[in-house]
């Protein structure tokens, strides 16, 4: 008909009828997102659920003892702990001087400095994959119902028999099967940071209506090519997704920062052909879809944001983090990765697209203004109460509160001579242990080498309750009122006070003349 161009694609202005309203129903259910789970509740119990699920993946420790054999274990990896007594936080400098790892500090650091901490300990993967191998994934036992390609064949054998260690994850490259615990990734970093950035953010959106933005998808971003097959499909989606630009220019800005892609003649990989419509535009000249970088507070120069899996492996892209406060619908390239507030997002919240179906559904969402209304909607809910600084703030403690009950860590680290035993068996020579005191009065961080087991006795010594000292008599809450209380004025103080103020409105009299 006389709305469609000539490769089927409805123009813009076209009204959304009712079969092409069906259509987009049927594609959504037939193509759902890959992570979503069923809608039964409101999001914060759904991302509650999830966490409740991942720590019942792990056994619990039965007594005390049991939890502080796993404190142990967390111990033994000084790439990866980071201990937290009181408002002091200790980590290798290892873990330190790496820059997810300091970024993920960061964070923790500006928790305490708004509320303190509880005790804790655990180990951080700061891989964006939420492992460091495929075979360490199933060397630890933990349950992998999805495919793997780099797993030694005893690695297999291993999985039978042993128990996962918990860690907390940035993200999950394989959906919410794979064991970890899932914190906000490392790029929300500070959380007065993340408030400047995205108040910075929002100021430049609200300078643009809807109506008046640019009414392509957009997406920048760079295609870097991997060693390994494996992890070519993050490069994989997001060359797919730039070639859209060369074929539907109306409808998708979707440019290259570094356009490195993959020669499938030099180097094909089975499990990522591209489809011939992809290879026309990367044989004809891909690197004409090259285009420079626009600082975050311009996305909101466009209605329509495209966010695509990370060209590292094809797991999250820190990109995702700010697009839900540029007030534009935000699009979503199917894939089966998570991170921790997935839960609540559903088709009700983005729109799903991979290449067979993104430019159909993207040109019906055009004409659709019902859909965007409340795709705008729901991606301010996304901000302002899943993303927002209180609300990291507010997973982080539910999260570290359920496990140190879970695993029973608040029995080893709360007890002062449990703590001190445990901390006596780290070998401060070996290591490079940093601590940061974190002033929760002045916002201050002091840092300093922990050379002696001393040193760390005497932070185990200030976190913890001496249970031998004799507590101070309580005071009755009464009598401190009383004594505060201001006595009533009588005639003679009320007259002093009359004429204190005379005075001084006479010197002001004077002194003008």
């Amino acid at each position: 008909g006389k709305c469609r161009t000539h490769d089927g694609i409805p123009e813009e202005g076209c009204p959304v009828t009712a079969a092409m309203r069906t259509l987009l129903i049927t594609l959504a259910l037939a193509r759902a997102w890959q992570p979503q789970l069923p809608q039964t509740g409101n999001w914060t119990q759904l991302i509650e659920e999830e966490l409740d699920r991942s720590l019942r993946v792990y056994e619990r420790p039965a007594n005390v003892d049991q939890a502080y054999r796993l404190a142990e274990q967390l111990l033994a990896d000084p790439d990866r702990f980071v201990l937290i007594l009181g408002d002091t936080l200790i980590a290798d400098a290892r873990l330190l001087f790496n820059k997810k790892g300091l970024h993920h500090l960061e964070f923790v650091k500006s928790t305490i400095e708004r509320k303190g901490h509880a005790n804790v300990l655990y180990n951080y993967e700061w891989n964006a994959d939420g492992f460091r191998s495929e075979d360490q994934l199933v060397r630890e036992g933990c349950a992998t119902p999805f495919q793997l390609t780099r797993v030694k064949p005893r690695s297999w054998s291993l999985q039978k028999t042993a128990k996962p260690l918990p860690r907390f994850v940035i993200a999950k490259r394989h959906g919410y099967a794979q064991c970890g615990l899932l914190v906000p990734n490392c790029y929300f970093e500070d959380l007065k940071r993340w408030r400047h950035i995205t108040k910075l953010i929002r100021g430049e959106a609200r300078n643009r209506t809807f109506a008046s933005r640019d009414d392509r998808a957009f997406w920048r971003g760079s295609i870097r090519t991997q060693p390994e097959c494996a992890d070519e499909m993050g490069n994989f989606a997001r060359t797919q997704a730039v070639a859209l630009s060369a074929r539907h220019p109306a409808l998708f800005d979707v440019r290259c920062l570094d356009c490195d892609v993959r020669d499938e003649a030099t180097k094909p990989c089975d499990a990522y052909k591209f489809d011939e419509d992809t290879r026309k535009v990367i044989a004809d000249d891909f690197a004409k879809l090259h285009a420079p970088h626009v600082g975050k507070q311009l996305f909101s120069r466009y209605k329509y944001q495209l966010n695509l899996p990370g060209s590292v492996s094809g797991s999250y892209s820190r990109n995702l983090n700010h697009l839900w406060s540029v007030g534009s619908v935000v699009m979503m390239w199917d894939a089966p990765f998570v991170e921790f507030y997935y839960p609540a997002l559903s088709d009700e919240t983005h729109v799903t697209v991979d290449i067979q179906n993104a430019a159909e559904k993207f040109s019906a969402l055009r004409n659709d203004q019902q859909r965007q209304q409340k795709l705008l909607a729901n991606a301010e809910r996304v901000s302002q109460e899943l993303l927002c600084p209180s609300c990291l703030e507010s997973y982080w403690r539910k999260l570290i509160r359920r496990y140190r009950s879970y695993f029973r860590l608040d029995a080893v680290l709360d007890d002062r001579d449990t703590l001190r035993r445990l901390l006596a068996g780290l070998d401060v020579s070996k290591l490079k242990l940093v601590a940061l005191d974190v002033s929760t009065k002045w916002k201050l961080v002091s840092p300093r080498f922990l050379t002696e087991p001393g040193q760390l006795q005497a932070i185990a010594d200030a976190a913890t309750v001496d249970p031998d000292a004799t507590p101070a008599p309580a005071r009755m809450w009464r009598e401190r009122r009383a004594k505060k209380k201001k006595a009533s004025e009588t005639a003679a103080d009320i007259t002093d006070v009359k004429r204190r103020a005379a005075k001084k409105w006479l010197r002001g009299v004077t002194g003008c003349l």
